[in-house]
C-alpha cells in the first residue's frame, strides 16, 4: 500500500465558543440521540463514485472545498450546552479531500473496497471528529473511488446526493473554464429556521392529524427474521441485477397497473412479507425526503424522514387492487412526509400505544445516478444508509448500461447468511412474477410456491395465536416433590429408570382407549396427569408431547378431584385433539410468543414430556425434569429419563410403581373420582 497523503487534521479546531451556534432540527436530534444511545455504532452514510478518466485531483479538491463551503454541512461542529445539543458553522475546519493510492495491490478494488468496509463502520465522535470525510482512492492509473463517509446529523442521502452533483459541476467548469450556476443551496441556519417554521403551522397540525388518524389502525411491523439483535453498523448484503424485460414492465407499471414503479415493487414486498410471517396487514417503511419545496431540494442538511406504509393483503385481492392500495398510501405519506416518524411515535405514546412502528424498509431509486465530472462519467454507489435495524431493501440503477438492482442489507445479528440468502432469492422471484402479472390475476395465483409457504405460515400463526392464547396464564414450573432445591442450572447429567407395565394392564388401557373413542397415549398421559397433579398438589398440569411431524405440543389439562377418571379422558381426549390441530407451530416459536425468558434451571412451558417410541424433543428433552418413554415394541415398559441435579434414584423408583398402582387402580374403575385416587401404598401409609 503506498502512502496515503491525508490532506490535514481531522479534529475540528476548537475556536472560539458556541454563541453564535443555533439548535438542531428535529430531523437531526434524532440522529443525534440516535448515536447517543450508541456511541460505538457510526450513524452514517457512506457512497463513492467510481470514476474511469484523468482525474484531476487538485481541481477536484477545490471544487469539493467550494461546494462544502455553499452548502455548509461539511464545516459543521456540534456540543452540548447547558444539556442541548447546538450546531455551528466553522469553515475555518480542514475538510481536504485525502488520498490513498492502491494501485500496487494485488487486487486494488478489493483492497479499496476492504479499506471502506472498515472505515464506514468507525465510530465518530460527534463533537470532536469531522463530520464529513473525503477520500479519493487510486486504484488503477486512470481509475479512481471519490469516498465518502458523512455523519447522518450532519447531512441525509439526498443531501449528499445534491453535495456530489455540484461539487461534479464546479469541477466540470474549472476543467472547461466556464462558469458554474450559482449556488442556491439554503444555509443550514435557514433549514434549521424553515424547520421551526413548519413545527408551529397549520400543515405541521394538519400532518400531526392525519397520522395520528392513519396510525391507529396501522399494525406493528413484521419482519422477515425470528431474531432479536442488537443493530450495529455494519450490514449483510444480497444483490442481484434485474433482467431486463422485468425492468421494462417495473418502468411500464403505470400503463400496465394503474400504479408507479415504486407501488407495484413495494406492494410486492408486502405481499411476500405477508406470506413469509403468516399476517394479512404488514408494515412496509419507506425513506422520504421531506424536501417539499425547491429550496430543500437544492439545499444540504438532514430532513430525511422515515413513512409508515400499512398494506393489507386480502386473501381474495387482485394484483391491480393491492396495487391501487399501496399507491393511495403513498400518496398520502408523500403529502404528509414532513411530520416524522419519531412525531408519530410520541403521538401513539402520548395515546396509550406502545406501537415502534418498526420493519423492513425499502427505497426506491429508479434514476441512473451519474456524475459527470468534466469528460469523466462516474458511478454513483451506496455503501451504507445507515446503521440497519431489520432489514433494508434497496431498488437502484447502476452500471453502463445501467442495470437495476435489489439489494437487501440486513442486521447481521438478526439474519444469519442461508436465510438472507434464501429470502432474497425467493423475494426477487415472486418480485418477477408479481411485476409481470396482470392487474386482474389474483394475488394469490402469483409465485406458486411461496403462495403455498405463506397458506403454511399463515395457518402456523393462526396456531400460534391458538398456543398464546391456551397458555398465557399457565403456571411457569411445575413444582413437584425433588430431593435437592432446584439449581441454577439442570439437565446436564442425567440418567433412567425402567418399569414394566402389565400386559393386562396395558390390555385395560387399550379396551378403555376403544370405549371412550380416543388413544393409548390419551389413556396413559392422563394416569400421568392424574399422578402429576396429585404430588404438586395442583389441578393445573402441563405436559410436553411430540406430534408426528416433528414439532412438540403442550398438553394442559385440568385434573379435577370431584371428576370421574374416563370423564377426565374425555376431556383429555379433546385437549389432545385441539393440540395436535395446532401442531405446525414450533415449541420455540410458541416461547418467543408468548414472551418466555428462557431459565437454565427449568423448561418453559412444560417441565415433564410424555412420547411413545422415541419421537424427538426440544433439545432432545435434556432441559427437561421429567421425560416419560411408553416402548410398546414388544414387553411395554415406561422408562422415567430425569434431572439428577433434582431427582434421586429412589426417587424415579418409588415413582414408577406409584404410576403402575394407579393405572391398575383406575384400569379397574374408571369410574373412581380422581380426588379418590391412593396414590400411597399401603407401606407408605404405615410409615
Amino acid at each position: 500500500m503506498r502512502a496515503a497523503i491525508t490532506g490535514g487534521s481531522q479534529t475540528p479546531p476548537t475556536g472560539t465558543g458556541f454563541e453564535n451556534g443555533f439548535p438542531l432540527s428535529s430531523a437531526q436530534r434524532g440522529m443525534w440521540f440516535a448515536q447517543q444511545l450508541a456511541p460505538d455504532v457510526a450513524v452514517c452514510i457512506a457512497q463513492y463514485v467510481d470514476l474511469r478518466g484523468n482525474l484531476d485531483i487538485a481541481v477536484l479538491q477545490e471544487a469539493s472545498a467550494q461546494a462544502g463551503h455553499e452548502f455548509q454541512s461539511a464545516y459543521l461542529r456540534l456540543a452540548e450546552v447547558d444539556g442541548e445539543a447546538v450546531q455551528l458553522v466553522d469553515h475555518s475546519i480542514d475538510q481536504s479531500v485525502h488520498y490513498l493510492d492502491l494501485r500496487d495491490e494485488e487486487d486494488p478494488m478489493a483492497s479499496a473496497l476492504r479499506w471502506i468496509d472498515h472505515n464506514y463502520v468507525q465510530p465518530v465522535d460527534m463533537e470532536n471528529d469531522n463530520l464529513i470525510e473525503s477520500w479519493i482512492i487510486q486504484i488503477e492509473d486512470d481509475r479512481n473511488l471519490w469516498y465518502s463517509k458523512i455523519h447522518h446529523v450532519a447531512l441525509d442521502g439526498y443531501g449528499a446526493m445534491t453535495l456530489v452533483n455540484r461539487t461534479a459541476a464546479l469541477y466540470t467548469a474549472a476543467v472547461e473554464h466556464s462558469e458554474p450556476e450559482p449556488n442556491k443551496a439554503a444555509e443550514l441556519r435557514r433549514l434549521y429556521e424553515l424547520d421551526q417554521d413548519y413545527r408551529t403551522s397549520t400543515r405541521f397540525e394538519a400532518d400531526k392529524k392525519y397520522w395520528i388518524d392513519r396510525a391507529a389502525n396501522i399494525a406493528d411491523g413484521a419482519s422477515l427474521s425470528n431474531t432479536d439483535g442488537r443493530t450495529i453498523a455494519a450490514s449483510k448484503l444480497r444483490t442481484v441485477a434485474l433482467p431486463e424485460d422485468v425492468v421494462t414492465a417495473l418502468e411500464g407499471s403505470d400503463a400496465s397497473k394503474g400504479g408507479t414503479a415504486a407501488a407495484v415493487f413495494i406492494a410486492a414486498f408486502g405481499c411476500y412479507l405477508s406470506r413469509m410471517t403468516g399476517r394479512d396487514d404488514v408494515l412496509v417503511n419507506i425513506p422520504v425526503s421531506a424536501r417539499t419545496t425547491a429550496l430543500l431540494r437544492r439545499s444540504g442538511g438532514m430532513l430525511v424522514n422515515v413513512a409508515p406504509i400499512p398494506i393489507h393483503v386480502s386473501q381474495d385481492a387482485t394484483v391491480g387492487q393491492l396495487v391501487q392500495q399501496v399507491q393511495l398510501e403513498l400518496m398520502g405519506a408523500l403529502r404528509h412526509q414532513r411530520f416524522s416518524i419519531e412525531d408519530i411515535r410520541r403521538e401513539l405514546a402520548a395515546s396509550g400505544s406502545d406501537k415502534q412502528l418498526a420493519g423492513p424498509m425499502v427505497n426506491m431509486m429508479l434514476f441512473h445516478q451519474q456524475i459527470k465530472l468534466g469528460s469523466i462519467v462516474g458511478e454513483f454507489n451506496i455503501v451504507t444508509s445507515g446503521p440497519v435495524e431489520d432489514l433494508l431493501v434497496n431498488v437502484y440503477q447502476s452500471g453502463s448500461p445501467a442495470k437495476t438492482f435489489v439489494d437487501f442489507r440486513a442486521n447481521p445479528n438478526r439474519y444469519d447468511d442461508d436465510d438472507l440468502t434464501a429470502h432474497h432469492s425467493s423475494f426477487v422471484d415472486m418480485a418477477h412474477a408479481f411485476i409481470a402479472a396482470g392487474p386482474d390475476v389474483p394475488v394469490n395465483d402469483v409465485h406458486p410456491d411461496s403462495a403455498r409457504e405463506g397458506e403454511r405460515r399463515r395457518r402456523v400463526a393462526a396456531q400460534l395465536s391458538y398456543w398464546t392464547d391456551r397458555l398465557a396464564d399457565s403456571p411457569d414450573l411445575l413444582d413437584l416433590p425433588s430431593d435437592r432445591p432446584r439449581p441454577a442450572r439442570i439437565g446436564h447429567v442425567r440418567a433412567s429408570h425402567e418399569i414394566t407395565l402389565g400386559s393386562e394392564s396395558w390390555a385395560a388401557v387399550e379396551r378403555l382407549a376403544t370405549q371412550r373413542s380416543t388413544t393409548r397415549f390419551v389413556v396413559f398421559e392422563s394416569v400421568l396427569a392424574v399422578l402429576l397433579s396429585r404430588l404438586a398438589t395442583t389441578d393445573d398440569i402441563s405436559i410436553a408431547v411430540p406430534t408426528g411431524n416433528g414439532e412438540t405440543v403442550v398438553l394442559r389439562t385440568n385434573p379435577d378431584g370431584q371428576q370421574s377418571f374416563a370423564d377426565f379422558v374425555d376431556a383429555s381426549t379433546a385437549d389432545f385433539d385441539a393440540a395436535l390441530a395446532h401442531g405446525e407451530v414450533s415449541f420455540e416459536d410458541v416461547v418467543r410468543g408468548l414472551g418466555l425468558t428462557r431459565s437454565g434451571s427449568y423448561s418453559p412451558l412444560a417441565q415433564v414430556a410424555l412420547r411413545f417410541g422415541a419421537a424427538g424433543l426440544p433439545h432432545d428433552g435434556v432441559e427437561m425434569d421429567l421425560v416419560v418413554t411408553v416402548d410398546e415394541s414388544d414387553t411395554v415398559t415406561a422408562v422415567f429419563d430425569y434431572a439428577t441435579e433434582l431427582f434421586d434414584a429412589g426417587t424415579m423408583a418409588q415413582l414408577g410403581r406409584r404410576i403402575v398402582r394407579i393405572l391398575d387402580a383406575l384400569m379397574g374403575d374408571p369410574g373412581l373420582l380422581i380426588g379418590d385416587v391412593d396414590v400411597l401404598s399401603a407401606a407408605e401409609r404405615a410409615r
